[in-house]
C-alpha cells in the first residue's frame, strides 16, 4: 500500500528518486521511468559521500531489526565499499 503512494506520488514530482527495496514495486516502478534506490543502494551512495564510515554496520542492524537482505546483495555492496 505505501509503495502504492509513494509511486503516485513519484508520477506526479519530476526527476525524483523513490526509496523502495519490494521487488514487485521496484518493477512497476521501472516499467513507469522512475528513477528509484533500495536501502543498500542508499547506504553505499551515504559512504561514498563521506556521510557514513561503514555500511556493514548498518546493514546488520537492520538484520537484527527484523528486514531481509539477500546475502548475495550484502556481500556484493560490502566488497564494493571496500569492507
Amino acid at each position: 500500500m505505501r509503495e502504492a503512494q509513494a509511486i503516485a506520488l513519484a508520477q506526479t514530482t519530476p526527476d525524483c528518486i523513490i526509496l523502495l527495496d519490494d521487488a514487485r514495486a521496484r518493477k512497476i516502478a521501472e516499467r513507469l521511468s522512475i528513477k528509484q534506490i533500495g536501502t543498500i543502494g542508499l547506504l553505499l551512495r551515504a559512504k561514498r559521500m563521506g556521510l557514513i564510515e561503514k555500511i556493514r554496520p548498518h546493514i546488520e542492524a537492520l538484520i537484527k531489526n527484523g528486514i531481509y537482505i539477500r546475502r548475495q546483495l550484502i556481500d556484493a555492496v560490502l566488497k564494493e565499499a571496500g569492507e
